[in-house]
């Protein structure tokens, strides 16, 4: 993606894939997430399906959760994503 094409939509799914894809890569349900990184299930859930925005204080919470630096969420796997995802659910 040409950087001058970055909106806060496209950042948004971005984020929302990497959520998706680091708790499918860790093995966890959403509950299981919930109780690993002491968020609510609601939060979680939210957060993936893309209906609120993130906060610092939850950012911080998944970094310890996974053990990963906040960049890690924003990075762009492109169409390799659905690749990696469905090689973590096999």
């Amino acid at each position: 993606m040409d950087v001058v094409n970055i909106t806060p939509k496209y950042m948004k799914d971005v984020l929302r894939r990497n959520l998706i894809y680091l708790r499918k890569r860790n093995k966890l349900s959403q509950i299981g997430l919930s109780r690993l990184s002491g968020l609510s299930y609601d939060t979680i859930r939210n957060s993936e399906q893309g209906r609120s925005g993130i906060t610092i204080e939850t950012l911080c919470a998944l970094c310890r959760a996974y053990n990963v630096l906040p960049h890690e969420f924003y990075l762009d796997l492109g169409d390799d994503w659905k690749r990696h995802a469905q090689d973590i659910i096999n």
